[in-house]
């Protein structure tokens, strides 16, 4: 099995985003087709999903990732073609130079409550592969249309518009509005331990319990 952390990512900053998604791009290369890839985005709050799409682009087939559905009834789609990404309101925001087509029979996702926001709209891009398989507990549930406003003194605020439409149903569910996704196996522990400071909280590790239910899941799918 190969195993790779997706990371929150919250930098404006150009050269960092490539910086980002060239080492997903970096460490997809490196895994075998033959292997089990396991994605972790347990512990990813969110940030930019853009460079998290680019990153992981190999393994996300081109076309429209999802669709974002104004209180108005306006829609605009999310694509993806040829290294071109379009933004939540349908403009090009992101362009990169397009990594080789990676085909593996496994993919693994494992997600929780700390899966948030742009992490969980990578994950509706990711789901449109056939081979992805979301494993864990439902995510933070901070999926909607949004829409950011610049004020004079700075600062930005994010509004929420409208509802977001996945091109593929995400365990019989097709629209979101701040509603978590739900993954397609539910396991029986939580993916990040408990912190060692209280039970209420988590830290960014993963249980151990956990990996054994992964382990068995696994195993599950190689047989």
């Amino acid at each position: 099995m190969k195993f790779i952390n997706v990371p929150g990512f919250f930098s404006q900053r150009r050269a960092i985003q490539k910086q980002y998604w060239q080492r997903l791009q970096a460490l997809l290369k490196q895994t075998s087709p033959a292997s089990q890839l396991i994605l972790n985005f347990a512990s990813n709050t969110g940030g930019l999903a853009e460079p998290m799409i680019a990153g992981l682009a190999a393994i996300i087939p081109d076309g429209t990732l999802y669709t974002g559905l104004d209180n108005h009834g306006r829609a605009f789609p999310r694509t993806l073609h040829h290294g071109h990404l379009s933004d939540s309101l349908g403009q090009e925001s992101l362009t990169f130079q397009p990594p080789k087509r990676l085909y593996f029979k496994h993919i693994t996702v494992i997600v929780g409550e700390q899966t948030a926001s742009a992490a969980e709209i990578t994950l509706m891009a990711l789901k449109r592969n056939p081979h992805v398989t979301l494993v864990g507990h439902p995510t933070a549930g901070y999926t909607s249309l949004n829409s950011g406003v610049y004020l004079n003194t700075g600062a930005a605020a994010v509004l929420t518009i409208g509802t977001l439409k996945s091109t593929v149903k995400i365990h019989g569910q097709q629209l979101f509005n701040n509603q978590p996704l739900i993954p397609d196996v539910t396991t029986l522990y939580q993916p990040l331990a408990p912190a060692q400071t209280g039970h209420h909280r988590q830290s960014a590790h993963l249980d151990p319990d956990f990996i054994s239910e992964l382990q068995t899941i696994a195993r599950s799918n190689d047989s």
